[in-house]
This record gives structure tokens, sequence and C-alpha cells, in this order.
């Protein structure tokens, strides 16, 4: 398997969305793995583009036949990477933009460490990752707080990814990102 994981993980509202989306319009050859949730779709978001939104029941099926490569509960919602697509590309030898929480990027990363760079994207501090959460206008103030509780733990751990980036401004981050990454993949 010679094709490559470009694992972008960031706390929610830090930009991986908005990032990842940037960098797949740069680099048009390279893909998107679609992750599964059990969360409510945004107005703003589209089946089987953003996320696959599927029921519980689906996703914990989608567990026991060991289908998933990673999945995790944040926030009283299931998330999770499909383990076929991930396999597929590789094996076709194509890029392909991973875009996960923090544990599963590091998941991935033990799973395929010759193939995943791993890319934690930083906010600029907490104080911007709350406006960010609340100018989404998707959460409420109880779910901005424990995506801020959680954003500590994740930030904890960003010494274990291959880059790291802090996101004052989108198209600089993006920037950096790809000159970064078009070092490492030839």
């Amino acid at each position: 398997m010679k094709g490559k994981l470009i694992v972008i993980s960031a706390p929610s509202g830090a930009g991986k969305t908005t990032i990842a989306r940037k960098l797949q319009k740069i680099n048009i050859n390279w893909g998107f793995s679609v992750s599964c949730t059990t969360r409510p779709k945004r107005k703003d978001e589209i089946n089987f583009k953003d996320y696959e939104f599927i029921s519980e029941n689906k996703f914990k099926e989608r567990i026991v036949n060991n289908e998933l490569l990673e999945y995790e509960n944040i926030h009283g919602y299931l998330y999770g990477t499909p383990k076929n697509s991930i396999k597929k590309s590789l094996n076709e030898n194509k890029t392909i933009i991973v875009e996960v929480d923090v544990n599963g990027g590091l998941a991935i990363k033990l799973n395929y460490p010759k193939n995943a760079i791993s890319i934690f994207i930083h906010p600029p501090n907490l104080n911007v990752l709350k406006e960010r959460l609340i100018k989404r206008g998707s959460d409420s103030l109880n779910n901005i707080n424990k995506r801020l509780k959680r954003a500590n733990m994740e930030i904890k751990k960003s010494n274990e990814f291959d880059i790291q980036v802090i996101n004052i401004d989108i198209d600089n981050a993006v920037d950096e990102i790809n000159k970064k990454l078009s070092k490492i993949i030839k």
C-alpha cells in the first residue's frame, strides 16, 4: 500500500473541515474520506458528502461487524471512519484526506504508520475557539462549554501529530499545510 492518508484533526471549531475542503480544492487528485455519524445533519451539510448520517443502531451494527477503522462517542453522538474506503484508496495508491477527531487521528496513525501524515490544527486560543463555536450557531452554550473542555484534552495530544499549524487565518493555515505536505508527498 503506497497511498497516503492526510489525517486532519483539531478541536471542534478550529477549522478542520474548512481546511480539509480547501486542501482538496488545491490538490484535485486527492480524495476525501466520508465519516459516518449519528448526530443530526446541520442545515448546510449534505449526506454522503460531509458525513454519512446514520442511526445509532446502524452505527452499532458496523462496530459489531468490524467495519470501522476507528470510532468514538463525542458529546453523545457516535463518529467513525469506514475501513473499506480507506483500504481501497491505499490499495489504489491514492491520497485521501481523513478529517477526524484527535483520538481518531491518533488511532489511524497507529494503524497506518507508513501511510498516515497526521496534522493538528490549533485554534489561536480558547477565547477565539469559543467565539467561532458561538458564531457557527449549531450548539447550545452547554454544548459549547463541553467542546471547550474537550479542546483542552485534545490540545494536550497535539505533540503526537506530525504537523501542527495554528489557524489564525484560514488561507495562511491552508498554505502552510500544503507547503509542508508537498515536501512529504511527491
